[in-house]
């Protein structure tokens, strides 16, 4: 399977860039939500379920992080499983499939785009000339296109398969007391939290 498939190496050649670490959080072995046994406290069955319940209240960060592992498991098997069906219908291995959809409709990065890059980007380059950090910087905007053609090509496979995602993110229910502030609206309205997050 080509590499372009994996969906992590934009963020390594941002990593070998800018000497950024990541890593990718491990996928869990149990589905969520299947109430198995847990425990047992003589005749108390403690289920899964309820430990989740717990956790969620708890340790939302955690909480939060298992379910980032399983829907990143989740998309790495159905952008897999999309790769492999789409080859077969074509007749073509899958390393060919992905040449032609990906590595052939990512253009060759410019010199003046690797210069406008390196000019905008001049609090980052520690010093080093545009000479040195050209060959870096051209991996790293070539990567971001490739990166681009991928995701592009998968969301039209997934539109094409009618792919829907039935895992659930973590929701925690908040205890409104009598006398907290309100302003307005129907007691039983929806509440979006939007959370805003910088990707090192």
């Amino acid at each position: 399977m080509s590499r372009l498939l994996r969906g992590a190496f934009v963020v390594a050649a941002c990593a070998g860039l800018f000497g950024a670490a990541c890593a990718a959080p491990a996928e869990s072995s149990k589905a969520q939500g299947t109430g198995g046994v847990a425990a047992r406290v003589g005749d108390r069955t403690i289920t899964l379920d309820e430990v989740d319940e717990r956790a969620k209240k708890t340790n939302a960060d955690a909480y939060q992080k298992l379910y980032e592992a399983r829907r990143e498991a989740l998309d790495q098997i159905i952008n897999n499983l999309l790769v492999e069906r789409e080859a077969q219908a074509r007749g073509v291995a899958q390393a060919e499939l992905l040449r032609a959809e990906i590595e052939a409709k990512t253009p060759p990065v410019a010199d003046a785009d690797v210069k406008a890059f390196y000019d905008q980007n001049q609090s980052r380059m520690q010093g080093q000339t545009l000479e040195a950090m050209a060959p870096r910087i051209r991996e790293f905007l070539t990567a971001q296109q490739a990166e681009s053609a991928r995701s592009s090509f998968l969301a039209a496979l997934k539109q094409k398969a009618g792919v829907k995602i039935a895992l659930e993110p973590p929701r925690v229910d908040v205890q409104v007391a009598e006398n907290d502030p309100a302003k307005g609206g129907p007691a039983g309205a929806p509440i979006l939290l939007v959370e805003f997050s910088e990707f090192q």
